[in-house]
């Protein structure tokens, strides 16, 4: 929900000092999530790769529970399609076979939750709230 720009220097501090929970790099772009954007008073949820997800496991300090929400190949697609008016089809087909590969065979525990229908957005949200209650 919230992103916060930082320049790259200030990116690599972070990571080299453990201030960052997670972090990766894709298309010359740098990502992550810093210990200091979490709140100890509030539920926090985030979306990440698997790779972010097993760095975010690795940390003693942070207690996590994994949510894999799942729709099928079309509903992906097609949701990816209408998401914008003049869709770069090219960058949809590499994200949904990078995705495909990337989430086959994990190897962490996760609940799955399905989102195939619009109202399950909702629904998946609202089992997590009272998952992690």
């Amino acid at each position: 929900m919230n992103y916060f720009f930082i320049d790259p220097e200030e990116f690599a501090y972070k990571v080299l000092n453990y201030e960052m929970l997670e972090a990766t790099s894709f298309n010359g772009w740098f990502y992550g999530t810093s210990l200091d954007s979490l709140r100890s008073d509030v539920l926090n949820i985030g979306v990440f790769n698997p790779d972010g997800i097993r760095a975010i496991i690795s940390n003693p300090e942070v207690e996590v529970q994994v949510f894999r929400v799942v729709a099928s190949d079309k509903t992906r697609l097609l949701r990816q399609l209408n998401r914008e008016n003049s869709p770069n089809v090219d960058e949809i087909v590499r994200r949904y076979k990078t995705d495909k590969e990337d989430f086959n065979d994990l190897d962490f525990d996760y609940t799955e939750i399905s989102n195939e229908a619009s109202a399950d957005l909702t629904r998946a949200v609202l089992d997590i709230v009272d998952l992690c209650a």
